[in-house]
Parts: C-alpha cells; sequence; structure tokens
C-alpha cells in the first residue's frame, strides 16, 4: 500500500510539474506575440465566458432545487 501511494504522489508531482513547464515554455514563446490590446481581448472574452458559466450555474441551481 506504501509503494502505491508513493507511486501515486509521484505521479501527480510529475504531472504538474510537465504541465507547469508546459505553460512556462507556451508563455514564453508567445511573450513577444501578444500586445496589450490582444491581452485585453483576451480578459475580456475569458470574462465573458466566465460570466456565462456563472450565470448557468446560478439559473440551474435555482430551477433544480
Amino acid at each position: 500500500a506504501f509503494i502505491d501511494a508513493f507511486y501515486l504522489s509521484l505521479g501527480v508531482f510529475v504531472g504538474a510539474a510537465l504541465w507547469w513547464a508546459l505553460l512556462v515554455w507556451g508563455a514564453k514563446a508567445f511573450k513577444e506575440k501578444f500586445d496589450d490590446q490582444l491581452l485585453v481581448k483576451i480578459n475580456h472574452v475569458s470574462a465573458g465566458i466566465i460570466i456565462i458559466f456563472a450565470v448557468v450555474t446560478a439559473v440551474s441551481a435555482l430551477f433544480s432545487a
């Protein structure tokens, strides 16, 4: 049981480390292709998507109760 827990923890750690390495590499690769205007647009679209999900979740919670 100990060795299974060890391998599970190791797998989670390695997976998280690889994910963060990929994110850092991607951010570095595209850093100079994004200007401030594009980042503002991306932020607005992301905020809109989050708001849509929040509204859908709230409405779903109200009608399922």
